[in-house]
């Protein structure tokens, strides 16, 4: 690691600032204070049951039904993601104290063309890390604008709000629910649940951001270290007849103590240590990544197959409104961005992890076989085992995830819509 002056403190709270750090207090996921958080788990907690009660009372009406479960789910995954944020705060903190130092230094040790081949991967994962979280950001906002002012346009379109039928479901808030001690035909009432509902629709976004853009961040870095661990272990030669250069150079060698033979296998085993000590750190901390993630993956896959399938039902029944069939559109478009991003960043790091034994295999090995065929085999032999990203230790996240998640979402689609005709 780099030394420096600095305290832990100081890393975390740069690397929270770097990688919109902000988006997690927004939704409570990581505390300033208590406050934000409960009053959010418990505001939709308690909605996501009253949207349950609302499903059961609309079983003849599929429309608010879907409507309602789709939401139940929504704000289900939602809160496990907030309570997942507060209890792994410390793996979390240990994650970004890395990032805030760098991960690792390799001081004189790497050459020029390693260092412009790094970069250009430093900046590939940079311009990532501006592009797609204001992309995502973008498609959450408009699905959340939607849904908001869906009852004023409807109220715009037919010059009315929906009638209360007498079951309890208040029909004119941007999402249809049965509150308890709540009376739709009472004009307070109304305006206290369009409220509450108000405050969901406006916190949850910062929960979703928190998780999703705090995730890609954080999947991207460990991406951008595995290449560079690829990288140096391929020039590892090079690396060590640069530095071995140096020192002859600065007048660091000493030819009483070693010949130069000797001093060259040195800088061999020097370059090759610090790149191991470099892979064995990203190892440790891709431990604390994948346990921070596990509960909410399990939680994200398998509510996102539901979610899926419930967007699809409203877009397509002949009972949901036009509007409707646009809002929830966005909120399909949303959702499988929302499931896309974890997949492919739990298959990119599994690849980049196995490709680094690729890389030294591939590099100049032979020319020094003597000396680095036992880290070689040390090293292909870790690589075996990929670093992944597990969904609770049920299924691997990766593409055939997220091909399993729209295919059982497909086949849910089509038994409800069976079971409807």
């Amino acid at each position: 690691m780099a030394k420096t002056e600095h305290g832990r403190e100081f890393y975390i709270r740069k690397a929270f600032k770097e990688n919109y750090g902000v988006l997690m207090r927004w939704g409570g996921m990581y505390l300033g204070s208590w406050i934000t958080p409960t009053v959010y788990l418990l505001n939709t907690g308690s909605h996501a049951l009253f949207l349950m009660y609302t499903a059961y009372l609309s079983l003849d009406d599929i429309g608010p039904m879907a409507e309602a479960l789709h939401f139940v789910v929504l704000l289900t995954t939602a809160c496990t993601s907030v309570l997942n944020s507060l209890s792994q705060r410390n793996r979390l903190d240990n994650i970004l104290e890395a990032m805030g130092r760098g991960f690792y230094d390799y001081g004189k040790s790497m050459d020029e063309v390693s260092k412009r081949e790094i970069k250009i991967h430093e900046n590939v994962a940079t311009r990532r890390k501006l592009l797609l979280p204001r992309l995502f950001i973008t498609s959450v906002l408009i699905s959340g604008f939607a849904i908001s002012i869906r009852p004023l346009i409807e109220y715009l379109i037919v010059g009315k709000f929906k009638e209360y039928r007498g079951d309890g479901i208040n029909r004119t808030t941007t999402v249809a629910v049965w509150v308890p001690f709540i009376d739709p035909s009472i004009l307070w009432q109304n305006v206290l649940v369009f409220f509450l509902q108000y405050v969901i629709i406006w916190t949850t976004p910062g929960v979703v951001f928190g998780t999703d853009i705090m995730f890609l961040c954080m999947a991207e870095d460990f991406s951008l270290q595995l290449r560079i661990i690829g990288i140096a272990f391929k020039r590892s030669g090079q690396r060590a007849m640069d530095l071995y250069k140096n020192l002859i150079e600065e007048k660091r060698y000493l030819g009483q103590i070693y010949s130069k033979q000797e001093l060259f296998k040195k800088c061999l085993e020097h370059c090759i240590a610090q790149t191991v000590e470099h892979h064995s750190l990203i190892i440790d901390l891709f431990y604390h990544f994948r346990l921070y993630n596990r509960v909410m993956l399990l939680w994200l896959l398998v509510g996102a197959t539901f979610l899926l399938c419930l967007s699809g039902i409203l877009f397509v029944s002949d009972k949901v409104s036009l509007l409707s069939k646009v809002t929830f559109f966005c909120f399909l478009a949303t959702e499988l961005v929302h499931t896309f991003i974890f997949c492919w960043y739990g298959e990119q790091l599994q690849r980049l992890s196995m490709d680094i034994g690729k890389m030294f295999y591939n590099s100049d090995w032979f020319q020094y076989s003597s000396l680095v065929k036992q880290d070689l085999l040390l090293v292909q032999k870790r690589t075996n085992a990929p670093l992944k990203l597990t969904a609770a230790g049920f299924m691997d996240v990766n593409l055939n995830s997220y091909s399993n998640v729209l295919s059982s979402a497909y086949s849910y689609f089509n038994l409800l819509s069976a079971v409807k005709h």
